[in-house]
């Protein structure tokens, strides 16, 4: 937190198109405040084109210093309806982050974030628009408002430190160039200090001098110190004596320099500095010195007590720190416990991606603290909701559609048919197969016309593609295998398969019986004809018997030759 040093003060007023209308500085710190209504835009570009940035409000220090400058005009201060720019923005395409400090707004001076905010309300919830902060006196709270609007600034001017202003011996006229104004500022305004970098033109009545607030071996001085315009005694009359409040002259002392009431006199007996009143003060944590006294303050994460010398814990549980999330709090300071399905990042509770740690074996769906796994069409979900468990749609009717038999397979399923049948076209129904009467002959002619057909029918073992060397399925590839399945569908309507897919698993049998069923009918013939023959030639001999028994038998006489013989 900044603090105030009255000691190094100074304050102006200065009137201008492009210079600032009043300006406060501390030791390294210069505040100008503008008095033209800009877009928030502009009032950034001109703080940034003078070497500064838009005024910040990090603390209850800063939120001081602002109010310190917005007082230099005190008719502006208490106009109603006053605002000016801070340097607070959600850029577009950002959204607001409700139960942070600062809603997802960040400091376009790019300082790092802080717990403090003053917020009237909380601010519009968007992700679509730039949004801007300005307060409005009196009280400074913030508003967020379209940063298109327009408001007054103030700039705000980090610098190495500063120089006490030079001094004048005699008539002459000093004028000051500071970093942050385009127009010289003049030595009558009782400056206190001027901020680094700042040029001095010294004009005497016989030369123009110029000096310069420098860092001059690790001091800041100006590299002209004077005194200037000397005209060989000291006077009040000429830049007060050099006295910071009250010169007093005498004959007898010269110039004696005192201070107001409140002030001491510093060892050059020139500068009045503030009465450090925090010395041996009360306050359990923080002294502030003021003007007219002290004041206690406490740091971050604590507040005032009621007895406004000590402090006590700010419970940010209370104002919904951590969202819905489990809070903790501690003494100057809160812990956020996150709930299941979100890891702390950077101090605040984000979503995990579980889909991304491969908790699902084939499709994962991701949700605010969650997440579901899903399958594909033939399997289903398993108790344990992370598996996919193949369906077997050959065991419900209504599933598959199949004619005649149904063989379940991974994540589908196909038809086929009896013997002497095959699939038709639709892959559902079955047709008589033509091929069986000339299989007949393959087992005699393995070289017959279709024959290759009939045996070289690819045998169907899995419709969905596996891993090399491995029977898991790989599920890289299970969506394109699926979609290319031409039989399943996920209305049940049925199934389509090409014949040409499928295995005559009766090829072999049917070969067989082609080739012995005209054996059979030959060996038939051949015995009937036998038969045939043989009843007629049974019949011939019967006749000769007859025929001979009606005869009578007359010799020839052959035989008594014959037994002469």
């Amino acid at each position: 937190m900044l603090r105030l040093l009255p000691l190094f003060y100074y304050i102006f007023i200065v009137r201008g198109n492009s210079s600032p209308d009043a300006t406060l500085c501390t030791a390294n710190v210069c505040f100008t405040l503008h008095l033209v209504k800009v877009s928030f835009h502009v009032a950034n570009q001109q703080c940034l084109g003078n070497g500064g940035k838009l005024v910040t409000v990090r603390d209850i220090g800063e939120l001081g210093d602002l109010k310190s400058v917005l007082l230099l005009n005190k008719e502006t201060y208490t106009g109603s309806g006053n605002k000016f720019w801070i340097g607070l923005r959600l850029h577009k395409g950002n959204c607001t982050i409700s139960g942070a400090s600062l809603h997802g707004f960040k400091w376009v001076s790019g300082v790092e974030e802080s717990s403090y905010s003053n917020w009237k309300k909380p601010p519009r919830s968007t992700c679509i628009g730039d949004r801007c902060v300005a307060v409005e006196n009196p009280d400074l709270k913030w508003t967020d408002i379209s940063c298109n609007n327009k408001a007054f600034y103030v700039c705000k001017f980090l610098f190495k430190g500063m120089c006490s202003p030079l001094l004048l011996d005699g008539p002459g006229e000093i004028s000051y160039n500071p970093p942050f104004s385009s127009r010289p500022l003049a030595q009558d305004l009782n400056l206190t200090m001027l901020p680094y970098g700042t040029i001095a033109d010294i004009h005497c009545s016989d030369q123009t001098i110029y000096s310069v607030c420098k860092d001059l071996n690790g001091v800041l001085l100006w590299t002209n110190s004077g005194p200037f315009c000397a005209s060989g005694k000291q006077s009040c009359r000429f830049n007060n004596g050099g006295c910071h409040h009250l010169c007093e002259e005498n004959e007898a002392t010269g110039v004696i320099c005192k201070c107001r009431d409140g002030y001491a006199l510093g060892d050059d007996k020139m500068v009045c500095s503030l009465r450090d009143y925090c010395l041996n003060s009360p306050c359990k944590h923080k002294c502030e010195s003021t003007s007219t006294g002290f004041y206690c303050a406490c740091p971050e994460g604590l507040e005032l007590d009621s007895d406004k010398i000590s402090c006590t814990d700010v419970d940010e549980c209370l104002e919904n720190a951590c969202g819905d999330h489990d809070c903790l709090n501690t003494l100057g300071s809160y812990k956020c416990h996150c709930r299941e399905g979100y890891q702390m990042i950077n101090g605040k509770c984000e979503d995990i991606d579980e889909c991304t740690e491969s908790r699902c074996q084939q499709g994962c769906l991701n949700s605010e603290g969650s997440f579901s796994c899903y399958c594909l069409a033939g399997f289903g979900i398993s108790p344990s909701g992370q598996l996919c468990e193949d369906i077997d749609e050959c065991l419900d009717r209504n599933v598959h559609q199949c004619e005649d038999m149904c063989v379940n397979t991974l994540g589908s399923y196909i038809c086929s048919c009896k013997q002497n049948f095959r699939l038709a076209e639709n892959g559902i129904t079955c047709v008589p197969d033509p091929t069986a009467e000339s299989s007949v002959n393959c087992e005699q002619n393995k070289n017959a016309d279709g024959c290759d057909e009939v045996q070289n029918v690819p045998h169907v073992t899995s419709l969905y593609p596996q891993s090399p060397n491995s029977t898991e399925l790989d599920y890289s590839s299970l969506n394109t295998a699926k979609e290319n399945i031409p039989y399943k569908t996920s209305n049940n309507t049925g199934a389509s398969v090409p014949r040409e897919n499928y295995l005559n698993n009766n090829l072999f049998l049917i070969c067989v019986l082609g080739s012995a069923i005209p054996l059979f009918i030959l060996v038939g013939l051949t015995l009937v004809i036998v038969m045939c023959r043989w009843n007629r030639s049974r019949k011939n001999s019967k006749k000769k018997i007859a025929t001979a028994d009606g005869y009578c038998w007359v010799s020839s006489g052959l035989e008594a030759h014959m037994n002469k013989d």
